[in-house]
């Protein structure tokens, strides 16, 4: 378990798990929310002050939970892997962005990503990065973008600005021979999505570009 959550945890946006990765981890807060986690029927929930997550775990899939919202994984890496990426793993996790300030009148996921990418406390030396990409999911501003870490890892990262305080994002990774995979794994695991009892409505998901098309690293790909 420790291991998959180091490597899906390697998302763009920074958390306690992903410092082995090179991430630097957030800034501590004096009151640090408290999140419980419950499994039931096939689903898993987080909660988070205010917040609240749910997916249906996909026949097959394995799931994990930390501090910060959801791993699903196809398949969990033990301690002889080292938690090398191996299959598709999602990690879905509230991210608080009340001190991110953006224009009243615009996609507020796409601006939020757009200061994240240029922010070298968020995205690696090595990772190259798209510009992010909007879109309405359900009633919500909600935004996309796609990384190559340049390391052989790929990375789907959505995001759901569900409040003025706070994103949801869903980071999809997996290894490079496997990108066809990641936008396959799209509606397979979020169409369950469910905040605050809601279920998402995911049929801009099913409009989203078909095949992905990832940015080329700067280094070799192995």
């Amino acid at each position: 378990m420790i291991c998959l959550s180091a490597a899906a945890c390697q998302t763009a946006l920074p958390e306690s798990t992903a410092t082995a990765a090179g991430v630097t981890d957030p800034p501590e807060t004096d009151a640090p929310i408290e999140a419980t986690v419950t499994r039931d029927s096939g689903w898993v929930n987080f909660s988070a002050g205010s917040l609240s997550l749910s997916l249906r775990v996909p026949a097959g899939w394995e799931v994990d939970t930390n501090d910060e919202g959801i791993v699903l994984a196809e398949h969990i890496g033990t301690m002889e892997s080292g938690g090398v990426l191996d299959s598709v793993q999602v990690h879905c996790f509230i991210h608080p962005v009340d001190d991110m300030i953006t224009p009243d009148e615009s996609n507020r996921a796409v601006d939020i990503l757009d200061q994240i990418i240029h922010d070298q406390a968020y995205i690696g030396p090595n990772d190259v990065v798209s510009t992010p990409v909007g879109f309405t999911w359900d009633s919500y501003d909600a935004a996309y973008y796609l990384l190559n870490n340049g390391d052989g890892d790929l990375k789907m990262l959505l995001a759901l600005a569900i409040s003025d305080e706070d994103l949801i994002a869903c980071a999809i990774s997996a290894p490079h021979p496997l990108a066809a995979r990641i936008r396959r794994s799209v509606p397979i695991v979020l169409k369950s999505l469910t905040v605050n009892g809601h279920q998402l409505d995911s049929a801009s998901l099913d409009r989203l570009p078909d095949p992905l098309v990832f940015p080329e690293a700067t280094a070799d790909v192995p």
